[in-house]
């Protein structure tokens, strides 16, 4: 009986033990199962990581790129404005009479072979700065022989300025002590006018040179002004029968002391030079010369300050015509548009030019130059007759800016 229960007592202790190491087991089975389940997903969450710092990278890669276009679109705006908003040559400092107080002033400047070359000159700045038109020497005499010389820089001054836009006049440097070769230099320029579009008057420079032969000539004790007055009308009646309108420069002085001032403004235009803020010359004068200092945007150096007083009922030119020449200020001129937007590039909008019912033709019948078409404001295009038409006149535009 005794051994029956020992060996039932031994064979439930066994059977614990059993239950216990399988349970054990079981329990170690289970924490290995989620120990595994657990190496499993670890992956993935690296994957996420991975993920969301590569998705950082990418989104820090835009914030760059975001910012770079910004600042060249600031750059690019900055530059279109700057280019689209050029520094002005202006006339501030400048008091323009007051006859001209209903005149159009034109801005212009004169070159030689005293700028340098011409090659080097931007006249593409020179325009956009302001300037609209430009007296170019073609040629002189010399002081002391008295030899005809072309001006070095003329051919390379002419073309750069007429493909930039600007009108164009040409002027002689005369020393001319007789009508015979003040006719001399006349057929000079008339010669190298061929072949160029003229908007503005062919000129005689007449002025002195310290010690020349003209200086001599005129302070000698018989001169008289009706001398120089005859000599600068014989340039001028050259230049007139060549269907060029002709004009006189000088100073002040030699226009009050040294010619007939009334008898040369009967005949020529006259380019007053005056170095002041303001002339008081009490004759007739189209042009004036204020500064021989000026700086321009486009060309190195200094060049003289011209302003051109344009009436608000035009010109009439004074270039010989086809007999019946009519003027072109009894003609319509209109525009194919209005209004333009300035993004750099002069306005040079397109005219229809009509004689009654008759269109005229551009290069004919007339020629155009445009004038304050560089900047916002108001721009003009001048349209001055050739051929069997005469005279000149404006139309204005608008121009606007887009920044």
């Amino acid at each position: 009986m005794f051994h029956i229960q020992k060996t039932s007592v031994c064979y439930n202790i066994n059977a614990l033990f059993s239950c216990r190491v399988k349970g054990y087991l079981s329990m170690t089975a289970k924490k290995k199962n989620t120990q595994k389940h657990m190496k499993r997903k670890s992956p993935r969450k690296k994957t996420r990581r991975r993920t969301s710092r590569k998705n950082n990278r990418k989104f820090q890669k835009w914030q760059l790129a975001l910012i770079a276009i910004g600042v060249l679109l600031i750059a690019g705006v900055t530059g279109l404005h700057l280019y689209s908003h050029p520094t002005q040559i202006g006339s501030g400092k400048y008091t323009h009479a007051a006859k001209f107080d209903n005149a159009l002033v034109i801005d212009g400047i004169d070159v030689s072979y005293a700028q340098g070359d011409g090659a080097s000159h931007n006249w593409n700045q020179v325009k956009r700065s302001g300037v609209d038109f430009v007296f170019i020497r073609a040629g002189y005499r010399d002081s002391s022989k008295g030899k005809l010389h072309a001006d070095s820089e003329f051919k390379e001054n002419i073309q750069g300025a007429r493909k930039a836009g600007l009108m164009v006049g040409i002027y002689f440097y005369s020393q001319a002590t007789t009508k015979k070769e003040a006719r001399e230099e006349a057929r000079k320029l008339v010669n190298a006018a061929d072949g160029y579009q003229i908007d503005l008057p062919l000129v005689m420079d007449y002025e002195l040179y310290p010690k020349g032969r003209l200086e001599k000539f005129m302070n000698g004790k018989k001169y008289k002004a009706a001398k120089g007055t005859e000599i600068a009308e014989a340039f001028c009646e050259v230049v007139r029968e060549a269907g060029y309108e002709p004009s006189v420069y000088s100073n002040y002085n030699l226009l009050m002391h040294k010619v007939n001032p009334k008898k040369v403004a009967g005949f020529a235009r006259v380019w007053l030079a005056h170095y002041n803020s303001s002339t008081d010359y009490p004759h007739n004068y189209t042009f004036w010369q204020a500064s021989f200092e000026e700086k321009v945007h486009g060309i190195s150096g200094t060049v003289d300050r011209n302003f051109w007083y344009f009436g608000p009922n035009g010109e009439a030119t004074r270039g010989r015509r086809a007999a019946g020449a009519r003027s072109i200020r009894d003609c319509t001129v209109q525009l194919e548009k209005h209004s333009f937007y300035y993004i750099g590039k002069p306005i040079q909008p397109k005219l229809i030019v009509k004689d009654g019912n008759t269109p005229l033709r551009e290069g004919t019948d007339y020629q155009v130059g445009y004038v304050k078409n560089a900047s916002a404001g108001t721009g003009y295009a001048i349209v001055t007759g050739i051929g069997k038409y005469k005279d000149r006149i404006s139309t204005g535009f608008r121009i606007k800016t887009l920044l």
